[in-house]
């Protein structure tokens, strides 16, 4: 958007058209420069935002390959759905986008019997649990203390990764 009101401002009207106080933004050398700058500057935010960003799900898919076997289930919970894919695992749920199951709006338009979605999850026993954070509600907390163990936290803590115990 940035770019596109400077070239618009620059290029598109004439200088009678202007302002006044924008007439100085038609100098091709201040354009050229402005916009240089605003590219470098976009550069920088998209090196830091997305390619020095660790990739988590990745990470977490790499630990759980080493792990997982043929017969063995996930369950994503709250984040990290790209983890069926990465795994080549079946969602336990109909929901896989975390949003759709954890928050009222969604369930609350889409009808989500949440009783018969939680009654899927546990009874597909998946092995591994990921949880991004803590959990938005209690649905979990009992069957989790009970039948799951800690095995690693990814994200600094942020994402836990529960084991089933057997």
């Amino acid at each position: 958007l940035p770019f596109s009101l400077i070239a618009g401002l620059a290029w598109a009207n004439e200088a009678k058209d202007l302002p006044r106080w924008l007439k100085w933004i038609q100098n091709n050398k201040i354009i050229y420069r402005s916009l240089g700058g605003l590219i470098l500057l976009n550069l920088v935010f998209q090196y830091s935002d997305y390619w020095k960003k660790p990739d988590y799900p990745k990470q977490i898919a790499s630990y759980l390959e080493k792990k997982l076997r043929p017969e063995d289930r996930i369950y994503t919970g709250n984040g990290s759905h790209i983890l069926y894919f990465l795994l080549d695992k079946k969602v336990p749920n109909t929901f896989v986008h975390p949003s759709l199951f954890w928050e009222p709006k969604h369930m609350e338009a889409m009808e989500i019997d949440i009783a018969s979605e939680v009654n899927k999850i546990e009874s597909s026993d998946p092995r591994f649990v990921i949880i991004k954070d803590r959990y938005p509600d209690d649905r979990f907390d009992e069957w989790l203390a009970t039948g799951y163990h800690i095995d690693t936290t990814f994200r600094k803590g942020r994402i836990t990764l529960y084991e089933r115990n057997d």
